[in-house]
């Protein structure tokens, strides 16, 4: 994919140094045009372009900060020119916006998917399977997922608003899985807008400071934290219990009632 990133690239970077120069006599509109859609491109195929942009960008922003990344650095690592990358991007603001909805978007389809699920039917196995797919989209792209933070509050309008709207969208379905389970009887009563918020940012965190070369698996740290979600919003089967201090406060008054017994039916 990214070779064809580069292969068009360079078309259109052939194409703009014709502009500058100034069209040949024998060169008329339509095969100008005919030129830019050479190769049978679509728009599907734009987008498919833009999304390795994207990509390769990330990876780029991840490694250098987004401050000290320039469009330059972009159109380096993707094996093209400036100029040619300006044909899909004007400007790395407009990179960057497009590269948070896009990921802001991604964890959107990822709950979505868990919960269009027909099977497990049980909500906490549900939530469980989502809490899982969340995290693993953290681990296996951690400097996608770490953009969110660092760029959230410094996008410019309306790009802040729109990532503002796609956070608000993911976490509400969030709610709505967890209020499934509330109302199943599943999980406890909670405010499920609060757990939601807990648990996107859980699954959300691990990006910062999850090390594949650690001892534990993205698998292994995926299901512990799914387990852990899911535990602290179950709802508990098991009959109620006396705290520790009434049960000890029990013994002490049955023992004194067996020594009052014990005196008042000894011989004399």
């Amino acid at each position: 994919m990214l070779a064809d990133v580069r292969h068009e690239c360079q078309h259109l970077d052939i194409m703009s140094n014709t502009q500058d120069r100034g069209r040949p006599p024998s060169a008329t509109a339509d095969d100008e045009a005919s030129a830019l859609n050479a190769g049978g491109r679509s728009q599907a195929r734009r987008g498919l372009i833009e999304a390795q942009v994207r990509s390769t960008a990330a990876e780029v922003f991840a490694t250098k900060g987004i401050a000290s990344t320039r469009i330059q650095d972009i159109a380096d690592a993707l094996g093209t020119s400036r100029t040619a990358l300006y044909h899909y991007y004007p400007s790395k603001d407009d990179l960057l916006a497009d590269l948070v909805r896009d990921i802001a978007d991604e964890a959107t389809a990822v709950l979505r998917a868990a919960v269009d699920r027909a099977q497990p039917a049980d909500p906490a196995a549900r939530l469980h399977f989502a809490v899982r797919a969340l995290v693993h989209l953290s681990v296996d792209n951690p400097g996608r997922a770490r953009l969110l933070d660092l760029v959230a509050r410094d996008l410019p309008q309306p790009a802040s608003q729109e990532l503002a709207e796609r956070n608000s969208r993911f976490f509400r379905g969030l709610a709505e899985l967890i209020r499934t389970g509330i109302d199943a009887g599943v999980l406890r009563r909670v405010d499920e807008h609060v757990a939601a918020q807990t648990i996107g940012g859980m699954t959300r965190a691990v990006a910062w400071w999850y090390d594949p070369a650690g001892s534990r698996s993205a698998d292994e740290i995926a299901d512990q934290i799914a387990d852990t979600a899911v535990a602290g919003l179950r709802r508990s089967t098991a009959p109620r219990t006396m705290s520790t201090g009434v049960l000890a406060s029990v013994a002490r008054l049955r023992a004194e009632l067996d020594r009052f017994e014990q005196t008042t039916t000894d011989p004399p």
